[in-house]
């Protein structure tokens, strides 16, 4: 595995209350940890869950995963995507 997941984002949980979505982020930095409730759309809200319930290496491991925002970027056509980084 190349490099590690020190300072990078940690996506904690996706929740759904009546209408509105969040999500909530962890970070880590040398203030100490700090958690974050963000405010997201009905399909980011979809796109969180989906990446969290991805289990990419062993699909019947039930040992618990953690996901970390890896970084984003925009393509030409103006669509704009994330990385998701899975240990």
């Amino acid at each position: 595995m190349r490099g590690n997941s020190e300072g990078m984002p940690e996506l904690v949980k996706a929740i759904a209350e009546s209408d509105t979505f969040f999500g909530i982020v962890r970070c880590r930095d040398e203030a100490g940890v700090r958690t974050y409730r963000i405010g997201l759309r009905e399909n980011e809200f979809k796109g969180w869950r989906k990446v969290m319930t991805t289990r990419p290496y062993d699909p019947l491991n039930v040992n618990p995963r953690r996901y970390f925002f890896a970084g984003a970027g925009r393509r030409g056509d103006r669509k704009c995507y994330g990385r998701i980084r899975i240990e």
